[in-house]
């Protein structure tokens, strides 16, 4: 699947993450526990209503957006 496959609403996306510091607080003491994180990843996609499949997508899709 190409990132252009699906189409999502950004703010939606950055309020998941922001919801899910595991993926985004490097000071957090989950933040290298890659089981949480990759769960923590499956919340977003759910949300999205998107398939595990797009994970990779979905994150780089969230990293072109930051600032």
């Amino acid at each position: 699947m190409r990132m252009g496959d699906f189409e999502f609403d950004i703010e939606l996306l950055i309020s998941l993450v922001d919801a899910r510091p595991v993926v985004w607080d490097k000071k957090g003491d989950t933040y290298k526990d890659r089981i949480e994180k990759k769960k923590a990843w499956r919340e977003v996609c759910l949300c999205l209503q998107e398939d595990s499949e797009a994970l990779g997508d979905v994150k780089k899709r969230f990293c072109r957006v930051l600032p």
